[in-house]
């Protein structure tokens, strides 16, 4: 389980469920299914910022209290060739009033700060390990109270080649491999 802090209390009085879409060419990301930029969440999530080509966003929320550990945490979502095709790296810092948000996808993908713990490896999580994408929304994080309940959750959903669109690209490269060799 990620814990925040002994007695931690959030701003904002629900827990936020933040969707990061990434099936089209820019991602979409809806907060309680509203968008992210929804007037109604301005007060608790600032600094909204995407990536050149869409494929990122960055944001922050905020919280009651700073007191909380600084760290980070990451979830990587892996294509079925095991390279990386969407990441989410959350950061905390003692102090601050808000934490930190970065979600990427091929080719934009945050950094992984020295240290980030994988969320994966974190069994209250639940997440697989490797965990691979599969077209449908998959839950990348969890952040909860000390007392177990849930703070904020992250979804993502990514497309995958179908598998008949990869047959198709197979038979055409070869095709286009026999052509050249003759």
């Amino acid at each position: 389980m990620l814990i925040l802090a002994s007695g931690f209390t959030v701003r904002h009085a629900e827990a936020f469920t933040f969707r990061f879409d990434d099936l089209s060419e820019s991602i979409n990301v809806t907060v309680n299914g509203s968008p992210l930029s929804d007037p109604a969440y301005a007060p608790f999530i600032t600094n909204i910022q995407y990536g050149a080509a869409h494929e990122s966003v960055s944001f922050d929320v905020d919280v009651y209290t700073n007191n909380y550990l600084t760290t980070s945490v990451y979830t990587n979502l892996l294509e079925t060739s095991g390279d990386v095709s969407d990441r989410i790296v959350l950061s905390f810092i003692q102090g601050a009033l808000t934490y930190h948000v970065d979600f990427g996808s091929d080719p934009e993908l945050p950094a992984i700060p020295s240290g980030a713990l994988d969320l994966t490896a974190i069994p209250n999580q639940g997440l697989p390990s490797p965990y691979y994408e599969n077209g449908d929304w998959q839950k990348v994080a969890t952040i909860f109270n000390d007392d177990g309940t849930v703070f904020d959750s992250y979804y993502v959903r990514s497309d995958i080649p179908e598998p008949s669109s990869l047959a198709l690209f197979g038979v055409g490269l070869f095709g286009a491999m026999l052509r050249r060799r003759r």
